[in-house]
């Protein structure tokens, strides 16, 4: 058994004048391994930065951006360079957070598409070094609360294991994808995250339209405005919104605004915000909404999200049958070829059900070049016509 290998130093930025040296070595590198820590609306208000990880030649830099003066914008210009390869692993919610950021990262290969596509089962950096690299690591870091200062050794230590081994790991499954002859394939989905831009998707949903369902126009009104409230109080005291007040509890009030009355038999209001003053102005907020909705002619009985009518019911239950029809009598038989050839997570990883849905409904963002020429090769053996799909 291969014990954890130290194979590359650690260095701990927490100042200015340690991140102003070390950038230039950053920037000097030809590939870099990349990973974030970050808090989205659990421990804080909002998504945040809380480390960022980076291995540079034989040095792990575990970058601080809560520390004092230490500010990672210096280090966009390098992950911006498409020049610079960066190897990242599942890389999703990183990316979005460094797009809201204002960093838009080129030269990106995520090595966790490249195992999907050489059939390993899902599994964690961890799990997936283990079994490659034979390479154990230590106790996981990652619920941990990455805003604590200090940092313990096991959350520097679990940080820098997420980076340091990621170029190793690309030695062994890129050989392993030249071999299976899908290089290619690993390539055109990185080339892809170069297209993406999460610039303008919300980080912070107030509320989600199921919210909506089965409340009726009035109610809703007034609902919205308390949820934009909550909001408001969560920034102000940095707290996840959900931790202000329970959505049931604004829900209840919404239908009937004297549940006010229950405020000290409430669960769930947070500390910072459970004292007269912001009863107060929880109350006037919603006497507001409730003349501005009244004012408006907001319905009591009309829903929200209105019930479809009988002939649009018959046409979704229509389409969906339709869907349903194509799902197992088209792709079923072109995912069953993909397995045979690639194996299940493979396929699954091509094809998932939510994709072969999607292209069905005409959104074919998912559909790389090689999908298409694959699936167009299988419907041939198979005598499918996929034209109007493909």
């Amino acid at each position: 058994m291969v014990q954890k290998a130290k194979n590359r130093s650690i260095r701990l930025v927490q100042t200015a004048a340690d991140l102003e040296e070390v950038v230039p070595i950053i920037a000097g590198a030809k590939e870099l391994a990349i990973d974030l820590e970050f808090d989205k609306n659990r421990f804080r208000y909002g998504f945040n930065l809380c480390l960022m990880q980076i291995a540079a030649g034989d040095v792990c830099f575990v970058i601080d951006p809560l520390a004092q003066g230490v500010k990672v914008d210096p280090l966009f210009p390098v992950l911006e360079n498409p020049e610079v390869d960066k190897l990242v692993f599942a890389f999703g919610e990183d990316l979005r957070l460094l797009h809201y950021l204002g960093c838009f990262p080129k030269g990106l290969s995520d090595l966790k598409t490249a195992t999907s596509l050489l059939n390993y089962p899902p599994a964690s950096l961890t799990n997936l070094l283990d079994e490659i690299l034979d390479v154990q690591l230590g106790q996981s870091a990652q619920n941990s609360n990455w805003f604590k200062r200090p940092l313990t050794e096991n959350q520097v230590e679990y940080a820098a294991d997420d980076v340091r081994y990621l170029q190793a790991l690309k030695v062994r499954v890129m050989k392993e994808a030249r071999q299976r002859g899908i290089e290619a394939w690993v390539e055109e989905e990185n080339a892809y995250l170069d297209t993406l831009s999460y610039a303008d998707v919300a980080n912070n949903e107030m509320y989600r339209t199921k919210d909506k369902l089965g409340q009726s126009e009035f109610d809703w009104f007034v609902l919205k405005r308390l949820f934009e409230f909550r909001e408001k109080l969560a920034q102000k005291v940095n707290r996840p919104s959900y931790q202000i007040f329970h959505k049931d509890f604004l829900t209840e009030l919404a239908k009937d605004s004297s549940a006010i009355r229950k405020w000290n038999s409430v669960k769930g209001i947070h500390r910072a915000v459970n004292n007269s003053k912001v009863r107060s102005q929880l109350q006037a907020e919603l006497d507001a909404a409730v003349r501005d909705a009244k004012a408006q002619n907001k319905s009591k009985s009309e829903l929200a999200i209105p019930k479809p009518s009988p002939e649009e019911t018959r046409r979704r239950r229509a389409e969906k049958a339709e869907m349903e029809r194509v799902k197992q009598q088209v792709f079923a038989p072109l995912k069953k070829k993909l397995i045979a050839d690639y194996g299940e997570n493979a396929a699954t990883f091509m094809l998932s059900n939510r994709v072969i849905m999607d292209i069905i409904g005409g959104d074919k963002s998912s559909l790389r070049n090689y999908k298409r020429e694959l699936l167009e090769k299988y419907a041939g053996e198979l005598g499918l016509d996929v034209e109007q799909y493909l």
